[in-house]
């Protein structure tokens, strides 16, 4: 499903009063990847559980844009059901998603430029309140077999919002294809007031998504963007400790 350049949201069903001003082609259904981090005061101490994948269906019902769907992560597999709205901005998104033991609410936004979806996850319940970001893995069918070079030395800087603030850092990454053959996981090592790892995954369409976890602190931050068309910058946006921001790195 998809909405065209000026198209509102009652090209997804009629008679809806939420109008979405989309700047280009935005899909929702389909197979979607990404990863989820836990709070920095997990009582296991825990960071990530890596790559999670999913795929989403909508249906309309009244005058909402309902989804449902499967998926699998590390903990198992899971099913999920909730609902899209919008307004002249941004496009929302809620779900709840259904192990076979428990259930975490997911609420946050989807961006319209390179439909990623992101958010936080298990707010207001007990052991939740981490982050989430998830990629359309298959948006506009495309094929990662030119693998994206993305493997080496990147330096540049990432800037905190609410304090005006800007670090420069710098990290390795090394890549190798992931759990799903059409998709890159990156890992990496690097330094800014402190030593971390990354954790991620590249799609094919070059949207990045990566966990930096720092090694002495409990610590993480979900940075979320998309890859230059020759794989040697990135930009985007990062959010973690209550804080946010946008970052911008170049390959060295």
């Amino acid at each position: 499903m998809s909405v065209n350049i000026e198209y509102v949201l009652a090209a997804f069903i009629a008679g809806t009063k939420a109008f979405l001003t989309v700047q280009r082609d935005f899909q929702l259904a389909g197979r979607w990847a990404g990863l989820y981090t836990y709070p920095d005061n997990h009582p296991q101490g825990w960071k990530t559980d890596g790559e999670s994948d999913f795929t989403v269906y909508t249906e309309t019902e009244d005058d909402k844009v309902k989804i449902h769907g499967e998926g699998h992560d590390k903990v198992g597999p899971f099913e999920f059901d909730g609902h899209v709205s919008s307004d002249d901005v941004k496009v929302y998104i809620k779900f709840l998603k259904h192990y076979h033991t428990h259930s975490w609410h997911y609420s946050g936004t989807i961006d319209q430029d390179t439909n990623v979806m992101h958010g936080m996850w298990g707010v207001r319940q007990e052991g939740g309140g981490g982050y989430f970001a998830f990629h359309l893995a298959n948006k506009d069918d495309a094929d990662v077999s030119a693998e994206r070079n993305i493997a080496g030395n990147w330096s540049g800087s990432f800037h905190t919002t609410a304090s005006s603030t800007t670090r420069g850092c710098h990290f390795e990454l090394t890549s190798r294809t992931g759990k799903m053959d059409d998709q890159l996981t990156i890992v990496g090592t690097g330094k800014s007031e402190g030593d971390y790892k990354i954790k991620g995954v590249v799609s094919p369409s070059g949207q990045i998504i990566f966990a930096k976890i720092y090694n002495s602190s409990p610590h993480l931050y979900l940075y979320r963007g998309a890859l230059s068309e020759g794989s040697d910058a990135m930009e985007g946006h990062w959010a973690g400790k209550g804080a946010f921001g946008t970052f911008d790195f170049k390959k060295d």
